[in-house]
């Protein structure tokens, strides 16, 4: 069945060939496909809360960028259906829903929002450590993709203590990622004199540059 939701043409589809799931599952899945839709299609430049009116200036032959939108919206409102759902219905889905629900805020567009993303990306964690199902590890996800929202969003030294919190927990990635914005920060001398204040920051650049030299 789930399989089969996930071929559908959308969320809609989706969450109607799911009637023998439990609500959760059905739901996650449905918004899941929504989700797909969206970033495949896009989510900037639409009129913020207007799909009847999309920005003229950023207009596709096929709509792209407003069907995207409308999927990312749909896609929300399944995702928050789930964590609505009372706390043994919801668990087979929470930390993907959770999850899911700070990755749709980041992307661009109407509905970014750096704040909510950092919310979702935390409950996700809380749910985790709780007594919901996390066999993906998405607790420790959360800490890469909430780095990178805080990165795409010029908060440095934000996006470089979540990446030192995921390389805590042994992650590979978060090491990479903090010599990844290391090398950034020595090859920008006017975005390392902005964020050297940083304690974290000084402290990693100094251990990149005594790893690899400044190069």
């Amino acid at each position: 069945a789930i399989q089969k939701m996930r071929a559908a043409a959308d969320g809609d589809a989706a969450y109607a060939g799911g009637s023998e799931l439990p609500e959760a599952l059905r739901a996650y899945t449905a918004g899941a496909v929504d989700f797909r839709l969206a970033k495949e299609r896009g989510t900037e430049c639409a009129t913020s809360n207007d799909l009847e009116r999309p920005n003229p200036e950023c207009m596709y032959e096929d709509d792209s960028i407003r069907l995207g939108v409308a999927a990312l919206q749909r896609a929300v409102k399944r995702f928050e259906s789930v964590l609505r759902l009372k706390p043994n219905e919801q668990k087979l889905r929470a930390t993907w829903a959770a999850y899911s629900m700070g990755l749709a805020y980041s992307l661009p567009g109407d509905l970014y929002s750096l704040d909510s993303a950092d919310k979702y990306f935390g409950l996700t964690r809380q749910l985790a450590q709780g007594s919901n199902p996390d066999p993906q590890y998405l607790a420790l996800e959360s800490l890469g993709a909430q780095a990178l929202a805080h990165l795409d969003a010029g908060d440095i030294s934000g996006a470089m203590e979540l990446y030192a919190e995921q390389a805590a927990h042994g992650l590979e990635s978060g090491v990479n990622s903090l010599v990844w914005v290391s090398k950034k920060l020595l090859n920008d001398p006017a975005l390392l004199r902005e964020h050297i204040r940083s304690p974290l920051v000084q402290k990693a650049v100094i251990s990149f540059v005594l790893a690899y030299g400044n190069s």
